[in-house]
């Protein structure tokens, strides 16, 4: 990202997007896009979508809890089939922000100023959910490890992998 001014993702040799490396960071047209850009990847959960009005979308996590997140999902069909997108540097290693997910700590990325800790959340998912935390951070494999997900650092994916519009900038 920091070679060009201008990006075009493919897939499958189709133009997914074309634009600076930044927009297509915060503003990701579909989940591929969120997926490719940014390492580690982008995490992403299954919800239930329970409403959407005034710029807002209201999700239902896997575990049931809920949350209100900023962004622009109106007209969209209620229900599941949806997931919400969020950035592992956006998380909060230990708990804290507007839900929380947990589950045993699979392994520690230490890489001296930052550490990912990757968990796996029990959800048959192909990468395990991961969140950077600081430096030192310290826990043993297997240990129950607490992820915190701010609200305005989501994304919402729709069945065909569409991104509705974000409000929020994190």
């Amino acid at each position: 990202m920091t070679l060009a001014d201008r990006i075009v993702v493919l897939s499958a040799g189709i133009v997914q997007q074309f634009g600076s490396p930044l927009d297509l960071y915060h503003h990701p047209q579909n989940r591929f896009v969120a997926g490719f850009i940014g390492s580690p990847k982008m995490n992403f959960l299954p919800v239930e979508l329970l409403a959407a009005r005034d710029g807002t979308s209201h999700v239902k996590l896997p575990d049931g809890q809920t949350m209100t997140i900023a962004v622009d999902a109106k007209g969209a069909a209620l229900g599941n089939g949806y997931e919400l997108g969020v950035r592992p540097e956006h998380l909060l290693a230990g708990g804290g922000g507007d839900a929380q997910v947990e589950g045993p700590l699979v392994t520690l990325e230490h890489l001296g100023a930052e550490t990912y800790v990757y968990a796996d959340l029990g959800l048959n998912q192909e990468l395990p959910f991961v969140a950077k935390a600081a430096g030192n951070a310290h826990a043993e494999p297997g240990q129950t490890v607490r992820i915190g997900i701010p609200a305005g650092a989501c994304y919402l994916f729709d069945k065909e992998e569409r991104a509705y519009p974000r409000q929020a900038y994190y």
